[in-house]
């Protein structure tokens, strides 16, 4: 027999809570392949707090104003829309979503310096 979990605050909030997991799982990654990874369930993850969300409160008078707003919030904000892009990327496309490039990161007192296909920039 299945159960059929009812999207409440509190389980948002359960939801919000593996967001947050991903997050210092990305902290704690070891490899870039790792960190790849945990940056692809996070993106998931984030979204899906999105969908319960609406869902949960899709019948409260007053939601619909309310998501429009964050909506456009989210379309003028540069990170919230690659946010929201990138996971749909990922979902929806054989595309991948961040690119892979040899190179190395230097460090020296008082500067970074980031070297790739044969480029040099200082960082700092």
């Amino acid at each position: 027999m299945s159960t059929c979990m009812i999207n409440t605050p509190g389980n948002l909030q359960i939801q919000l809570g593996k967001v947050h997991a991903e997050i210092e799982a990305m902290a704690r990654s070891t490899s870039i392949h790792e960190f790849e990874n945990y940056w692809k369930r996070f993106l998931s993850e984030l979204r899906r707090v999105w969908n319960k969300t609406d869902a949960t409160f899709e019948q409260t008078t007053g939601w619909h104003n309310w998501q429009n707003d964050y909506h456009k919030v989210i379309k003028g904000d540069e990170l919230l829309w690659y946010l929201w892009e990138a996971r749909n990327a990922d979902e929806h496309t054989v595309q991948d979503i961040t690119k892979k490039k040899d190179g190395f990161l230097g460090l020296r007192a008082g500067s970074v310096r980031l070297q790739t296909n044969g480029t040099d920039e200082q960082l700092i």
